[in-house]
């Protein structure tokens, strides 16, 4: 490790530490308990006249009994050094044969503690060792100087850590290193209704998290995260855990950044979704159950229309035949009867056209009508349309015009007529005097067939009714009309 980067996430364990910590004494422990392991083979001890003596990992402070003379005069602000006929007993025991002390300076340039390092060998400290003693001595130094001021820093970090501890899901920070290392560093308690593991065991062994993956998610979830880390986007990914056998559906969401030291540090959550999968889940198969059954439905009326169009047929037939038998009657009687034949025709007219739109929109649905697209006139179809409710218009004294157009159209002109009927149907049935126009009109590549009427309209306030099935927003219509 470089030592920029060495000084760097040594100054960041000590700032944790400040403001994680209870007491200053537990603040000077964590910070020694965070040297890399290039110190290993120097174990250190520390003193401050206020929190007396804290020794690195794996060094009881008994062993440093007899060290007292030694540092006070490392407080004087020299180097101290003892080789090994002053060693105490008890160090020699462990085998250390020499030892020297450092003197901690604050800021203002007063020393305020002391650092001790020891050594196998009987020797002299070397540059190197020096080194070490005063890398530790700024650590030590930071810690105490800052410890003052950082109180309300750690009253926020214990209000955060219990919110954390008590808000669903799993607050966490994971690292990526620059050499490829990775690892929690720091994850909530609420792991272990999660996964089942405690928060101490993931942030020691990040292996044992990534292991309760989904092996069918794992390279999925890596590539994604790997994708985040070089983006440092913030990141979202769903993804299925095995626990206890039973699979449950986690969302991981975090916003990653980088560290001065060229890590990546990702602070996220994890939220259990599997209530919410199963919904999920539910409502797809509520929802292809009734597509099954539109789908079932509109095959049954595609397959059918035949048999539905049969009985229309025979009653136009009937209808047609009728006149034959009115010339007979007299007068008043058959004109009251040719009345009724009328009406009955154009009842059957209203209702063949009523079936042919749900018979289309049922073949469209299940997939056996599908739209054959060409170029026509557009004047052939707004004829057509205009002649076929001509009669009507006329019966109730209406002028239906169709505006000469020379615009040609590319669609299906079958579906497009049939929209335009349906709209040329409710224009003349809802207008009760006056005039219906029929036109094209010109929009750059596009045109728009447009049907206008003088009849009552509709509010603005019930345009969006119109959409709705089975729902008549005026009805103005004429009683034999209907």
């Amino acid at each position: 490790m470089k030592r920029p980067e060495t000084l760097y996430v040594l100054h960041r364990k000590a700032l944790e530490a400040i403001v994680t910590e209870d007491t200053r004494r537990d603040a000077l422990a964590a910070t020694m308990a965070a040297l890399p392991d290039r110190f290993a083979d120097r174990p250190c001890l520390v003193h401050t006249p206020q929190d007396g003596y804290v020794a690195g990992p794996g060094w009881p402070v008994q062993d440093f009994e007899g060290l007292d003379a030694f540092v006070r005069g490392a407080m004087t602000g020299d180097i101290v050094n003892q080789q090994s006929h002053s060693v105490p007993d008890r160090l020699r025991a462990r085998g250390v044969r020499a030892c020297w002390a450092m003197p901690v300076w604050e800021t203002g340039g007063t020393v305020i503690g002391a650092v001790v390092s020891v050594a196998g060998d009987d020797r002299a400290p070397t540059a190197e060792d020096l080194e070490h003693g005063r890398l530790l001595s700024v650590l030590i130094a930071t810690v105490l100087d800052l410890w003052p001021t950082a109180t309300p820093l750690r009253i926020g970090e214990r209000r955060l850590r219990s919110l954390s501890e008590h808000m669903p899901g799993v607050v966490y920070e994971f690292r990526m290193q620059s050499d490829g290392r990775f690892g929690f560093d720091y994850m909530s308690q609420g792991l272990r209704d999660l996964i089942g593991l405690d928060a101490e065991t993931a942030c020691r062994n990040v292996q044992a998290v990534l292991d309760l993956v989904h092996p069918d998610d794992r390279d999925r979830l890596w590539a994604s995260t790997e994708r985040a880390c070089a983006t440092l986007q913030p990141w979202r990914c769903t993804y299925r855990a095995l626990v206890g056998g039973q699979v449950k559906w986690i969302r991981d969401h975090s916003v990653p950044h980088r560290e001065p030291d060229g890590s990546v540090l990702w602070s996220g959550i994890l939220v259990d979704i599997s209530q919410e999968k199963a919904m999920e889940q539910e409502i797809a198969r509520a929802k292809d159950a009734a597509e099954a059954a539109t789908r079932a439905k509109a095959n049954f009326l595609a397959t059918a229309s035949h048999d539905l169009r049969q009985p229309i047929q025979a009653l136009r037939l009937m209808t047609s035949a009728l006149p034959v038998y009115l010339e007979g009657l007299a007068d008043d009687r058959r004109v009251e009867a040719t009345r009724i034949v009328d009406n009955m025709e154009r009842s059957l007219d209203s209702l063949s056209r009523l079936l042919n739109a749900v018979l289309d929109l049922s073949k469209l649905d299940a997939g056996a009508m599908r739209p054959e697209i060409k170029d026509f006139e557009a004047r052939n179809l707004l004829f057509r349309s205009c002649d076929e409710f001509r009669a009507l218009a006329d019966r109730k004294n209406l002028a239906l015009i169709d505006v000469e157009t020379s615009l040609m159209l590319r669609s299906d002109p079958v579906l497009l007529k049939r929209m335009l009927d349906n709209l040329l149907s409710n224009a003349v049935r809802y207008t009760a005097s006056g005039r219906v126009l029929v036109g094209c009109r010109r929009h750059g590549t596009r045109a728009a067939i447009e049907v206008w009427d003088s009849g009552p309209g509709i509010p603005p306030e019930r345009l969006g009714d119109v959409f709705r099935e089975f729902v008549q927003v005026d009805g103005n219509a004429q009683a034999d009309e209907r």
